[in-house]
């Protein structure tokens, strides 16, 4: 079956060449074949290299051989919550101060090309902006996303056990954590701590973990914007002549 597969396939790739390939939106190549497809797109080669296009400026007698799949429509969004500094499309921020130093934080969450999620947290001491420094980060697959704000919501399980009993000050294992074992800490100053087994890096403290939730939650915000933006810029470069 897989070979039948083929076969067609290399049948319409083979059928699929002419001296001129013009786009709908006026685009054109030269020598051109087609060589690979996905349901929205397909990879050609062409005089002058290769390129991927979409099927929906294909002209009429090529999209009739490479018809464009529809995906089922994605569920709408609810509104966006907790009203998030958007300093740019694709990113948001919570800012705020570090209640013992008084160092000004700043947790991001934005989507890297490669379609991995960077949440990070940023410092610089009280009024010295330009000595900002970063202080950890997360470089997240969307499926780890949920991985991480289960281990948050954990501590602040645990949080809340402690401070209702105030035991003595102790460590215990919250197990492996993307990969890391991070402990629990209950201090001496009656503070919650984690390590998160990479070193180098500070602990996360109650602050963290409330900021570094909400910037889980709106993600998927972000990742849209991403894409939307993915979308427009090469829509954009296929009009280039």
């Amino acid at each position: 079956m897989k070979s039948l597969a083929l076969a067609l396939f290399l049948a319409l790739s083979l059928r699929a060449q002419a001296s001129e390939l013009r786009l709908t939106n006026g685009t054109t190549f030269q020598d051109w074949s087609v060589i690979g497809q996905t349901d929205d797109s397909v990879t050609i080669k062409h005089s002058k290299g290769g390129a991927k296009v979409k099927k929906s400026l294909l002209p009429p007698d090529v999209l009739a051989q490479f018809p464009a799949v529809e995906a089922p429509p994605a569920a709408p969004l609810p509104p966006e919550p907790f009203n998030l500094s958007k300093q740019q499309r694709g990113q948001r921020s919570i800012t705020g101060t570090h209640d013992l130093t008084s160092a000004d934080l700043t947790w991001t969450v934005s989507v890297t090309d490669r379609w991995e999620y960077l949440i990070r947290r940023n410092s610089s001491p009280k009024d010295k902006l330009f000595e900002r420094k970063m202080d950890y980060f997360f470089a997240l697959k969307p499926n780890e996303l949920q991985p991480l704000y289960d281990a948050l919501e954990k501590v602040n399980q645990w949080a809340d056990a402690v401070k209702a009993k105030r035991p003595p000050p102790f460590e215990k294992s919250m197990g492996q954590v993307l990969g890391n074992e991070w402990k629990f800490k209950w201090t001496t100053l009656d503070r919650v701590e984690i390590w998160m087994g990479r070193s180098g890096a500070p602990l996360l403290e109650l602050a963290d973990v409330e900021k570094l939730q909400m910037l889980i939650v709106v993600s998927p915000y972000v990742a849209r914007e991403k894409l939307e933006d993915s979308d427009k810029a090469e829509e954009f470069a296929a009009s280039l002549k």
